[in-house]
């Protein structure tokens, strides 16, 4: 992608988030996003097949830091620089809050959500690595993520209602709760296992 090609998608990007600032996204127009940036209707088709395509791009550009933040997780422990991985998505949603009331409050395309959904549910298994290896439940652990994926999406979603809230103690209930109640299964599962083997 030349320099040109991708100062133009970022600056399309950088005036939908500017927009969602004081609109909500099914009020916004192609035409109106494409003004705001500077561009026509018809330069807007150049970098984004529609307003949904729009939409997603910028919600992984957005999204980008959260995932240089988790690049380097403890193969052990699970966590990164000391912090459990939904810290991160909290502390995202908090700095990007106008983004997600639009993402969580306003009437979006059922495609973007389940979209979305499935993104959290493949980085849930990406980083999960470690328990995923030592997990041999009747269960498959993609249905875990995606079990987990909804419960993250869910909190999310709530926090954008509320004034404000602690990133690190609701990340560490979280994480308690779902890596903390996996590894128990685990430990049981083996101990079944070594029982039923003598």
């Amino acid at each position: 992608m030349s320099e040109k090609v991708e100062k133009n998608f970022q600056k399309i990007m950088h005036s939908f988030l500017d927009l969602l600032k004081s609109e909500p996204y099914d009020a916004l127009s192609i035409e109106k996003i494409a003004k705001k940036s500077g561009m026509t209707r018809v330069n807007f088709y150049k970098y984004f097949t529609d307003k949904e395509d729009l939409l997603w791009r910028t919600f992984l550009y957005v999204f980008i830091e959260v995932e240089e933040e988790v690049n380097k997780i403890d193969p052990i422990t699970l966590l990164s620089n000391g912090k459990p991985l939904t810290f991160y998505a909290f502390e995202h949603v908090k700095k990007h809050r106008y983004f997600y009331q639009n993402i969580f409050e306003n009437n979006l395309p059922y495609s973007f959500i389940d979209k979305l959904l499935n993104y959290f549910t493949e980085q849930s298994f990406r980083t999960h690595e470690v328990i995923r290896l030592q997990y041999k439940g009747k269960i498959p652990y993609m249905k875990i993520n995606e079990y987990l994926s909804g419960a993250l999406f869910n909190m999310m979603r709530t926090l954008v209602r509320e004034e404000e809230w602690d990133s690190l103690e609701l990340s560490q209930f979280f994480t308690e709760l779902a890596v903390g109640g996996l590894q128990k299964y685990i430990m049981n599962s083996k101990s079944s296992s070594m029982n039923s083997d003598n």
